[in-house]
């Protein structure tokens, strides 16, 4: 854990370009109970939060030697372009990972750009961890839109400026 540690502090500092990776938060612990969290990020992909009023996060496996999550989160354009604001390498997928997450992007913003990010809603796949995790550290209360027809209404207005061939049919995958 000692070397985990060094080497987010050594990769911690602010770059100046902006596209150059770099720590934005972590967290560990040796003992009693073994665990790490690491926020990397650009300075670019910080920018995508700025004014982003909602986030797809998610976590995958497989990516690393030790097959540890990857905790990922962004927001789109009206194009359907991913923006992602960076990744977090944890050792569990739990509801304290994905607040750790929202946390740094958080945190990061304020420090770089001296800005509050503002999201209002996460799109979680029906995931609790997730969910709870962005009303944890972001202090908003995060919908379930598949189950939440009166929070579908945000997206029914944003849908009624695009025309009718951009519009497709919403998917119910909870039955």
């Amino acid at each position: 854990m000692q070397d985990f540690k060094d080497w987010c502090e050594q990769n911690s500092s602010i770059p100046e370009e902006e596209d150059t990776v770099f720590v934005g938060h972590f967290e560990y612990e040796a003992y009693p109970n073994q665990f790490f969290r690491v926020f990397l990020t650009t300075k670019m992909l910080v920018k995508f939060a700025l004014e982003a009023k909602f986030i797809l996060s998610d976590a995958t496996y497989k990516l690393t030697y030790g097959n540890f999550p990857a905790i990922t989160g962004g927001t789109t354009d009206r194009a359907k372009k991913f923006h992602p604001f960076g990744l977090a390498l944890c050792t569990s997928e739990k509801e304290i990972d994905f607040a750790f997450f929202f946390k740094a992007i958080k945190l990061i913003a304020e420090k770089i750009y001296n800005k509050m990010i503002d999201p209002r809603i996460v799109i979680a796949d029906n995931a609790e961890a997730i969910a709870n995790g962005f009303e944890q550290s972001l202090e908003v209360q995060a919908y379930d839109l598949i189950n939440a027809p009166e929070e579908n209404a945000i997206f029914d207005d944003d849908l009624t400026s695009l025309d009718d061939t951009s519009k497709r049919p919403r998917f119910d995958d909870s039955v």
